[in-house]
């Protein structure tokens, strides 16, 4: 009793200690702040936008379906875990489900709550309290507490990049790891997320996909909207990466929906669209007004490139502007196989215990069944079972995700269990008993290490916390019928792993009012070989010729070559070519010419040889430097054989001695004797 005793003073201290941080402020209702939860000997968080935003970012009655049945997903994750005989065995994961509203300050609010619970429960910890006397610190921090007293050992989520920014950042302060399903932004992969995992693949990866189908179509010219966020910014940034790397198309503009007076902005980013847009956005809101607009200015001659935060998004393609979207083509998250939990979703029904007791989903039970007051449609009637057409509604793409996420984090905490079997594979864990194993610092290790084949391929995580290996998406064709709503057909694929990434069906895309023509997007045409391009604006251009002895071997060249020193241009200045060679042989008048020259000047240089040599006691020769005299004579000789020695055809030989004769010999001696002349006759005689 007295070391319990010690034991509660040293608590008390403790919640003296951090009482401050303890109040944090949760600006939404009691009602959507309700946390849905299952106790475990280890417990995971999940973070979901179970409920939507208002405008003031606070949490709205409208119930989110597609985020509950992500929510389900996790679940399900965790029973599959906690059945899995080879698995944690004989530990049981446990869950704590909270709901953001989509809102970041929020996520980061929750976060930072088990952030400081966590801190206090290891001290707690520390002091080598027994289960109940934990258990009975924690009754005194937080009176009716009925969740797990154990803390908090990794995040899954939250499903956005704004959030997950925050909430990577919070998590860092408690070493706390975070494994997101579903936020893309390549923000989240710079190195000082240490704490950051996804599943998903990046959004650098979804940019090589959507530059493969801008190539594919052979589109130069484009605009490219992002929304003025994580996702957004970095999204633009890495499409801006991949144009200026493949050199295949140009961006003309990139511009940022702004987080809020649209009514300023937005007109003029509109009214600047050309032929094939790239719209980077996720928030909802923003994207209704861009499209509000687009059908305001009546533009219904785009082509629309979808990334993920909308390609599936089915409430925009019921509406008036699919007029504007029709005939879009997108990127989704590959539809992988999840049969399993598709299986138990359809057995949930609204008399079960958990339906019972869940709050979430009891609301999600009286909207189907109060279809006046629902956001969405064609779910009337008294339904107490999930359906086919309400899992066609629930339905995301990165339930998979969702499932591996759990997965990933179940095998990290199996790995440091076995840890003292097998330390082998964990060669930077610190092994520790059984109860007190689960430190924040050991997950991170493992997460790092681990390698499983999940849902969506196999996953492991780079130094970034990146899972690269199943990169892969659908490519989608949103298919304008008038007067029905437009379906979304998968038309092909894109998948890292291959070599070639992009497999498209060209014959299934239905383009805009059905054609199937595919439309073409450039400002200006492709400069052919022999010109270059002369930009007017950007990714606009003139075609201008190159000059004569200049190339330009390849379409849309930005400038001209010159030609080497023994090349010249052809006619079209699109190639080189050598100089042709013009020799002198005994079959051309030129060359029998320059013998017979050549013959002359010999005749006449020995003639004068022997006239000097004849003479060479008379006053005469003997005043003119004889020695001299014979030497520029032989040079003259030289030359005059070299040039007759051109005529015989150029080989190796002929070239060379020529060049030897004339080059070494003749000209020096030439130079060198006029040089020893000239200095004779300068000198001042005595």
């Amino acid at each position: 009793m007295k070391t319990l005793n010690h034991t509660n003073l040293k608590i008390s201290l403790l919640v003296a200690l951090i009482v401050a941080g303890l109040s944090v402020d949760m600006s939404c209702s009691s009602t959507h702040f309700y946390e849905d939860y299952k106790k475990g000997d280890i417990s995971l968080a999940g973070l979901f936008r179970i409920h939507e935003k208002t405008a003031n970012d606070e949490c709205d009655t409208t119930l989110n379906v597609q985020a509950l049945a992500s929510a389900e997903a996790m679940v399900y994750a965790v029973e599959q875990v906690n059945k899995d005989a080879h698995l944690l065995q004989n530990i049981t994961l446990g869950y704590r489900i909270f709901d953001t509203c989509g809102i970041p300050s929020r996520a980061n609010a929750i976060v930072f709550s088990f952030v400081i619970k966590n801190a206090l429960k290891e001290r707690i910890r520390m002091l080598n309290t027994t289960r109940d006397e934990r258990a009975r610190a924690f009754n005194l921090l937080w009176p009716g507490n009925q969740t797990s007293t154990e803390p908090i050992a990794a995040v899954i989520g939250p499903g956005d990049s704004a959030s997950s920014v925050v909430v990577a950042s919070m998590l860092q302060v408690g070493n706390l790891p975070q494994i997101s399903p579903s936020s893309t932004s390549d923000e989240l992969s710079q190195s000082y997320y240490k704490t950051f995992f996804r599943t998903v693949p990046p959004d650098n990866q979804q940019a090589k996909a959507i530059s493969d189908i801008i190539e594919y179509f052979k589109w130069t010219y484009i605009a490219v909207i992002g929304s003025d966020s994580s996702y957004g910014r970095y999204g633009v940034r890495a499409l801006e990466n991949e144009a200026h790397k493949n050199n295949t198309y140009c961006i003309h503009s990139a511009d940022y929906l702004p987080s809020s007076n649209y009514e300023k902005k937005i007109p003029r980013i509109v009214a600047k669209l050309k032929k094939v847009i790239v719209l980077w956005a996720g928030d909802i809101s923003s994207i209704y007004y861009i499209f509000q607009e687009s059908y305001k200015q009546q533009l219904f001659g785009r082509t629309w490139i979808a990334p993920d935060g909308w390609s599936d998004k089915t409430s925009l393609f019921a509406t008036k502007y699919s007029a504007v979207i029709g005939g879009f083509i997108g990127t989704t998250f590959r539809n992988f196989n999840v049969s399993g939990f598709e299986k138990n979703l359809l057995s949930v029904n609204s008399s079960s215990r958990r339906s019972q007791v869940n709050l979430w989903r009891r609301e999600f039970w009286k909207d189907v069944n109060n279809c006046s007051q629902c956001s969405w449609k064609g779910c009337g009637g008294k339904l107490t079972n999930i359906n086919e057409d309400l899992v066609s509604v629930m339905r995301t793409t990165t339930w998979a995700y969702e499932i591996d996420a759990v997965q990933a984090a179940s095998h990290a905490f199996d790995s440091i269990y076995r840890c003292p079997l097998d330390h082998s594979n964990l060669s930077q864990v610190t092994c520790l008993p059984k109860e007190n194993n689960i430190l924040s610092t050991n997950v991170l290790r493992a997460l790092a290490k681990i390698q499983f084949q999940g849902l969506t391929g196999s996953i492991s995580f780079n130094r970034n916390g990146d899972s690269l290996r199943s990169a892969a998406y659908d490519i989608v064709n949103l298919q304008f019928v008038p007067g029905s709503t437009p379906p979304l057909r998968k038309v092909g694929t894109w998948d890292r792993a291959f070599k070639e990434r992009l497999q498209l069906k060209r014959d299934l895309i239905v383009w805009k009012n059905g054609s199937k023509v595919v439309p073409t997007s450039r400002c200006s045409d492709l400069c052919p070989p022999g010109t270059r391009q002369s930009p007017i604006v950007a990714c606009c251009w003139e075609c201008i010729q190159c000059p004569p002895g200049s190339v330009s071997a390849g379409y849309s060249s930005t400038n001209c070559t010159e030609c080497a020193i023994d090349e010249k241009s052809n006619h079209d200045n699109t190639k080189y070519e050598a100089l042709p060679l013009d020799n002198l042989t005994l079959k051309d008048g030129r060359g029998i010419a320059l013998l017979v020259t050549a013959g002359i000047g010999v005749s006449l240089t020995l003639f004068t040889f022997g006239v000097f040599l004849k003479n060479r006691h008379t006053p005469v020769v003997k005043s003119s430097e004889p020695g001299l005299c014979y030497i520029y004579l032989f040079s003259i000789l030289v030359a005059f054989s070299a040039a007759g020695l051109l005529t015989f055809g150029l080989t190796a030989f002929s070239a060379c001695t020529a060049n030897l004769l004339l080059g070494t010999i003749y000209y020096n001696i030439c130079v060198s004797i006029l040089f020893l002349r000239t200095t004779f006759s300068l000198a001042p005689r005595v």
